[in-house]
């Protein structure tokens, strides 16, 4: 495909933007997204530090943090602006 024929048809296709998340919206879903990432890591330091068995302990710490990551992950998505690029 050639330079030319992709411009035009990248400048006559219509805007794709997700509705559930516009550029407008995403810096408020970031803070939302830092807080439970804290929130749930500073869990997860909880855990570490319980007096139960160590194998649950260590499920019930891979869970809590790996949903922290997933939160820090799609904060540091939504801070930089670029959801509908990654998505």
């Amino acid at each position: 495909m050639e330079y030319a024929q992709l411009l035009k048809e990248f400048k006559s296709g219509e805007p794709y933007e997700l509705h559930r998340f516009t550029l407008e919206s995403q810096p408020r879903l970031a803070v939302v997204s830092s807080v439970l990432s804290l929130s749930f890591i500073s869990l997860a330091l909880v855990i570490a530090y319980w007096k139960t068995k160590f194998p649950v302990k260590l499920l019930m710490y891979t869970l809590v943090s790996f949903i922290g990551s997933l939160f820090a992950g799609s904060a540091a998505v939504f801070l930089a602006n670029s959801f509908g690029v990654y998505v």
